[in-house]
């Protein structure tokens, strides 16, 4: 009788996401996404190509902000400006300070009325927000809007400086930004040869290729994007495609579903004897959210890929 591969799966001890540890519905946890993963919006946007409005922004120090995303949220906080942000979308919840906020609604849906309400002089959101976004009605009420495309680390650095200029705290966003760039620096250099493929959701398996998040986590961990070679951002994969791939590893970031379910997802791969892979599953949301914590997110991924067999961080 042949012998049925194992698949090994491995869950980090208490850690859970966003979406996973609040009463969200799945769905909206969903669309929340589509605010991380820029790349997967329509070329029809006005920054599809540009990668801020800053220039067109006033260089003042504006002092009531509201921020539609995440990640900007987080180093507005991170820069000393959080005293500034008055309102955010539903999906901002780091630093936890964040949570006492009012509640403009979801990142893909804001709503106009609530965000007036705040009497903001400044609106930031991701570029591929910016449909979502009523610009023009935010003009005729005084409130100016910036915007920048956040994708990778170096994407970060810049915003954070631009964000500094627009927030009062220039000083301290040009230290923090280059403190981030040196740490950064340091974790260039090692290498491991053991393949990984960076999963985002299931149906159909989302995965990072090249240009993506996920692939400069990956490859500042100092391992192989299985899907390095693959010019689109984040590729929709079948079953004979993930193991075309020939991960060694498996990190998967599905947080909105139960772990019952993802184990039994991948289990399906084992009745077929041919998965040779250890699946990790890794819920922090620094994973999926470019933003400042990305040495925080390559160091977990160092520790956990460590821990289940691959390269001593």
């Amino acid at each position: 009788m042949q012998q049925k591969a194992t698949t090994n799966h491995q869950y980090p001890e208490g850690e859970r996401g966003a979406c996973a540890a609040s009463a969200q519905p799945v769905l909206a946890c969903l669309l929340s996404l589509l605010l991380l993963f820029p790349c997967a919006c329509t070329k029809k946007d006005a920054g599809a190509q540009a990668s801020s409005n800053f220039d067109h922004v006033s260089k003042k120090e504006h002092a009531r902000i509201v921020s539609l995303a995440p990640n900007l949220t987080e180093m507005l906080f991170l820069i000393g400006a959080g005293d500034r942000v008055v309102g955010r979308s539903s999906f901002c919840d780091f630093p936890a300070e964040v949570s006492q906020l009012p509640v403009v609604g979801g990142g893909i849906n804001p709503d106009l009325e609530a965000m007036l309400s705040l009497k903001p002089d400044l609106v930031v959101c991701l570029n591929s927000q910016l449909s979502a976004v009523p610009a023009s009605l935010l003009e005729e009420g005084g409130v100016e809007l910036y915007w920048s495309r956040v994708e990778i680390a170096e994407d970060v650095v810049r915003t954070l400086q631009e964000l500094g200029t627009l927030a009062g705290g220039e000083e301290e966003a040009s230290r923090t930004s280059a403190d981030l760039q040196h740490e950064l620096n340091l974790l260039s250099g090692k290498k491991c040869d053991r393949r990984v493929l960076f999963v985002h959701g299931h149906r159909p398996i989302m995965s990072a290729g090249k240009g993506s998040w996920g692939h400069q986590l990956i490859e500042l961990a100092g391992y192989v994007n299985a899907l390095g070679d693959v010019e689109t951002a984040y590729p929709a994969l079948d079953l004979e495609q993930v193991m075309a791939a020939r991960p060694d590893f498996i990190i998967d970031t599905s947080f909105v579903e139960e772990r019952k379910r993802l184990d039994e997802f991948w289990t399906q791969f084992e009745s077929e004897g041919k998965a040779r892979w250890k699946v990790l599953f890794l819920s922090d949301n620094s994973l999926l959210r470019p933003g400042p914590r990305v040495v925080d997110a390559v160091r977990l991924i160092r520790e956990r890929l460590a821990d289940a067999g691959g390269c001593t961080p």
